[in-house]
């Protein structure tokens, strides 16, 4: 059925919500983003192994709970926030990024990319600065579209590169609610069975819901 197909589909994501949590890079020239997704979660982050920090690896510090992040040892284990769009949609980005570390390290670079027109935004945050904005006006994406959010250690020293950034994406027709990051942010994907669906479709009638 369509539903067990679309069910299916959800099964392949890491989540049930629109938010994915991995690291990658994105391609200066095409604007592609190659994103991984964490394949651990604890119970209340995302990260590489049970383990945390790995020992002598490039991804020893990465990890994703409710809008904080680390990224890898280079822009190629970048930290990424992928979100997937419901609609078609003219959206807004609404976000501050937040540098505990401040005065230590080199800082980061904080990039947002579509998945079919590459860089939206691309700034370093100099690391004498605690928090940096990063909101977009308005951004057309389509149905199935990503939107990613990268966290770069910034010429490849992540060393002090823990943020904090919970991206409010804002649907300006207003038919949507507000995806906050934060908000939103859960574990696994646990799609519901076709009779799941059904028993909880039968709860919201309204033979169920009134009682005569």
């Amino acid at each position: 059925s369509s539903f067990e197909s679309e069910a299916a589909k959800l099964g392949k994501r890491q989540t049930s919500t629109e938010w994915s949590y991995g690291y990658g890079d994105i391609n200066d020239e095409t604007g592609e983003v190659s994103f991984t997704p964490l394949p651990f979660w604890t119970g209340e982050r995302w990260q590489m192994e049970k383990d945390w920090p790995l020992k002598d690896n490039p991804l020893s510090y990465l990890f994703a709970d409710e809008g904080n992040t680390h990224s890898g040892y280079t822009r190629k284990e970048s930290a990424i926030y992928q979100w997937r769009s419901p609609d078609d949609l003219r959206i807004k980005i609404k976000s501050v990024v937040k540098r505990p570390n401040v005065n230590k390290g080199n800082g980061v670079r904080i990039k947002v990319a579509k998945s079919s027109g590459g860089l939206v935004f691309d700034q370093v945050m100099d690391p004498k600065l605690e928090t940096m904005d990063v909101s977009i006006s308005e951004l057309q994406v389509k149905k199935g579209e990503f939107v990613y959010f990268l966290v770069d250690p910034h010429e490849n020293n992540s060393s002090f590169d823990s943020v904090t950034w919970s991206p409010q994406i804002v649907d300006l027709e207003g038919n949507w609610a507000m995806w906050g990051l934060a908000e939103s942010f859960s574990g696994p994907a646990t799609p519901a069975t076709a009779w799941d669906a059904y028993s909880h479709a039968l709860l919201n009638t309204n033979r169920f819901l009134f009682i005569e």
